[in-house]
């Protein structure tokens, strides 16, 4: 993600509640300003929003989870409805 485009707001929303000391309203501030973010962030164009770099080197990790084998969730999708 482009840095410039994370609101100050957020951070220091992020971090007094982090810190601990926070009012309930504190959370209430927090959520508002992340969904005004979310909806900046989607009403833009991604390359507006991040940094896309090509790295030829990048070799993807094993998974670190077993496998549970294939999955099962869409198998019936195209089922005729009665």
């Amino acid at each position: 993600m482009n840095p410039s485009v994370y609101p100050v707001e957020v951070k220091t929303q992020m971090k007094k509640i982090e810190s601990g000391k926070y009012e309930p309203q504190d959370i209430d501030l927090f959520q508002e300003l992340q969904w005004a973010y979310a909806r900046r962030l989607v009403s833009k164009p991604l390359k507006d929003s991040f940094i896309i770099e090509e790295v030829r080197e990048f070799k993807w990790p094993d998974p670190i989870c077993r496998d549970l084998g294939s999955r099962k969730d869409n198998d019936y999708k195209n089922a005729p409805i009665k």
